[in-house]
């Protein structure tokens, strides 16, 4: 499982070095801005609807780690820990205020092309899947959760491939460990979330399951509750039956990874390989990133892109912001570091 910690320190040869760069995440951290290239600014998504990541506090020991081995792990992995900063020196990084930085996407989100499309079809999933499930196959090496993993947070470069971005609920696990909180977007949240736990990096798995049953049919299985109760007792009552028109291949990878009890769920990035629908899918990122993806570059010329994409967010807001100066302004990572 990802969740072994112990897999750090063989994440530091030249295999796991190719895959760190294959550029499928995003808003990773200042520390590797220099061996990524990341030099824009990223905010979170805005638009106050029930989409929207919800964050319910419960057991305190889900905010913090207990001591134990390991205490400091290498600088690339500790800028995914946004709960638990490693200062390099005292009083140089305080609690919560890391600098976070990303690529340029410039062709928007996965959401806004849903909202223009409708439904992909199987093909087109496919190379998403693909390039999502690595993604969280390598954040789980490293024993990272993302918890919201959703259409809104994956950004799309200008070659139409995606990025995982948004880490701002991201959570370390220990070797065994489990997490309590419920956060995340409620119609993407694991039944174990929505319960209170205790549940570990197989949520992640669910939440992908839910974004790419909804990229095939075009709608969510289920309609977000005001609520995480309303929302578990919707989950656990549903039968997550996809349309017999699809592949058997694609019914059983979404059936795998919508399965209610977290351990016999899909979860790790072996199995998803694996599975019937990849057959014949090279996951190696040199090759997923080889060609643009035309079929979302095709979008940004919709005529209903600039008002999908903005969701009803007006750019009012930045009347006063000179945004052609910040993004054409030769800084170096290390003067906005400073």
């Amino acid at each position: 499982m990802g969740g072994e910690v112990s897999k750090n320190r063989k994440s530091e040869g030249p295999a796991a070095q190719r895959r760190f760069s294959h550029g499928f995440l995003s808003n990773v951290g200042v520390s590797i801005v220099h061996r990524l290239g990341h030099s824009a600014v990223f905010s979170r998504p805005v638009g106050a609807d029930s989409r929207q990541p919800i964050r319910l506090l419960l057991p305190p020991e889900d905010g913090a780690e207990a001591s134990g081995a390991d205490p400091t792990p290498p600088a690339f992995i500790s800028v995914f820990l946004p709960e638990f900063p490693h200062p390099r020196s005292p009083g140089a990084v305080k609690r919560g205020s890391h600098h976070s930085v990303c690529d340029y996407c410039s062709t928007g989100d996965l959401h806004t092309c849903w909202l223009l499309r409708g439904h992909f079809g199987e093909e087109e999933v496919r190379l998403i899947a693909a390039e999502l499930g690595s993604a969280l196959g390598f954040l789980h090496d490293l024993g990272i959760m993302h918890r919201d993993i959703k259409m809104e947070n994956i950004l799309l470069n200008d070659q139409g491939h995606l990025r995982l971005s948004d880490f701002g609920l991201s959570r370390r696990l220990k070797r065994g460990g489990r997490a309590f909180t419920i956060c995340g977007t409620i119609q993407y949240m694991a039944p174990e979330i929505l319960s209170g736990g205790p549940y570990n990096h197989a949520a992640d798995w669910w939440s992908l399951g839910i974004m790419l049953f909804s990229l095939v049919t075009g709608k969510f299985p289920l309609m977000a509750e005001i609520d995480h109760c309303r929302m578990l007792a919707k989950v656990r009552d549903f039968s997550y039956v996809v349309p017999e028109t699809f592949s058997s291949a694609l019914i059983l990878l979404l059936t795998e990874l919508l399965c209610k009890n977290p351990m016999n769920r899909l979860r790790n990035l072996e199995c998803f390989k694996m599975q019937t629908f990849f057959r014949g899918t090279s996951f190696d990122p040199y090759i997923l990133q080889k060609t643009p993806v035309e079929f979302i570059l095709e979008l940004r010329t919709h005529p209903d892109w600039a008002a999908k994409s903005a969701r009803g967010f007006s750019l009012d807001y930045f009347d006063n912001f000179d945004c052609d100066q910040i993004l054409h302004s030769p800084v170096s990572p290390s003067e906005v570091m400073g």
